[in-house]
C-alpha cells in the first residue's frame, strides 16, 4: 500500500526504470527467440555490447515523448497512443544507429523487429492492467465479504458510471442490469450482465438474495422512473435512485459522489 502513496516524481521514477529493464529484459528475449531459446553464451557478446546502446537510445525517447505525463491510474488512447509513436520511433532509430555505429559483432536484424512488439505489449499491457486493478476491474468477482448484492435498473451511461464508482467502494456489488431495451438484453456493462427486462426484478433478487436495488434511469420520464420505484417495492427491495443528469452536468453532483448521493424510499414487505 506504501507504494500507492508515492510522490509524482518517485511514480515517474519507477515507471520510467520499470520501461528500460523492459527494454533491456525485451532485447534478451529478442536475442533468445532468434537463436531458438538455445544456449545463451553463443548470443551473450553481442548481446552485452549492444544492450547500453538500445536502453539509452529507449530511455532519451521515451522520456522526450512524454510517457510520464499521465497516472497509470487513469491510462488512456492517448497515453497508449504515445507509447506506440516512441516505440515505432525507437524501433527505427535503434537499427539505424547500429548501421552508423558499426558494431565488431553481429547484431541480429530480427531482433529490431521482435523487440517493439514486446515493448508494446508489456507497457502497454501493465498500463491497463494497473488500472483495472485500481478501478477492481480484476477482481470484479471478488467482492469484499460484507458487500451487499445489489440489481441496477436501467443500462445507459448513468449505469455505467454508477458501476464504476460502486466497483471503487466496494460497499456494494451489482449481480445484474436490467433494462426495457431488449436489444441490450445478454450484453454487459464494466462485466455486468444485462439479465433482462425491469419486470424480471423479483425472480432475479430471489435467485440472488438481493435485498436492495439502484434505479439508474434519470434521463427517463417521471412515470418510468416510478414504474422502476414500484416494482422494486413489490419485490420487497430497499431501492436507491441516482440524481439526475441535470445535477452532474452543473457541476452540483459529480460521478464520484453518487454514492453518497443516493435516495432511499422505504420498500414494500415481500408478498
Amino acid at each position: 500500500m506504501i507504494l500507492l502513496r508515492l510522490s509524482a516524481p518517485l511514480r515517474n521514477a519507477l515507471a520510467f526504470t520499470y520501461d528500460l529493464v523492459v527494454a533491456a529484459g525485451g532485447w534478451w528475449l529478442a536475442f533468445w527467440l532468434r537463436y531458438n531459446l538455445e544456449d545463451s553464451r553463443e548470443f551473450f557478446p553481442a548481446y552485452a555490447y549492444s544492450v547500453p546502446w538500445v536502453v539509452v537510445i529507449h530511455a532519451v525517447l521515451f522520456w522526450k515523448m512524454g510517457l510520464y505525463r499521465g497516472l497509470w491510474r487513469y491510462a488512456s488512447l492517448p497515453d497508449l497512443r504515445r507509447i506506440l509513436v516512441a516505440v515505432s520511433i525507437a524501433a527505427i532509430a535503434t537499427p539505424a544507429f547500429f548501421l552508423f555505429l558499426s558494431p565488431p559483432v553481429p547484431i541480429p536484424r530480427s531482433g529490431f523487429v521482435i523487440l517493439p512488439l514486446l515493448l508494446l505489449l508489456a507497457m502497454g499491457g501493465s498500463r491497463i492492467a494497473y488500472r483495472a486493478w485500481k478501478e477492481h476491474g480484476l477482481v470484479a468477482l471478488m467482492h469484499a465479504p460484507d458487500s451487499s448484492p445489489t440489481i441496477v435498473l436501467g443500462a445507459g451511461d448513468a449505469a455505467a458510471a454508477l458501476l464504476k464508482e460502486l466497483a471503487a467502494g466496494r460497499e456494494f456489488h451489482v449481480v445484474a442490469l436490467l433494462d426495457d431495451d431488449s436489444g441490450k438484453h445478454g450484453a454487459e456493462i464494466r462485466g455486468v450482465k444485462i439479465a433482462g427486462a425491469l419486470a424480471g426484478i423479483g425472480d432475479l433478487a430471489e435467485r440472488f438474495n438481493v435485498t436492495q436495488a439502484i434505479i439508474a434511469m434519470p434521463g427517463e420520464s417521471h412515470a418510468a422512473r416510478k414504474r422502476a420505484v414500484d416494482l422494486c417495492n413489490e419485490a420487497g427491495l430497499k431501492v436507491m435512485t441516482v440524481p439526475s443528469y441535470a445535477e452532474l452536468v452543473s457541476g452540483k453532483l459529480s460521478v464520484s459522489q453518487l454514492r453518497s448521493c443516493l435516495l432511499y424510499t422505504s420498500p414494500s414487505p415481500r408478498d
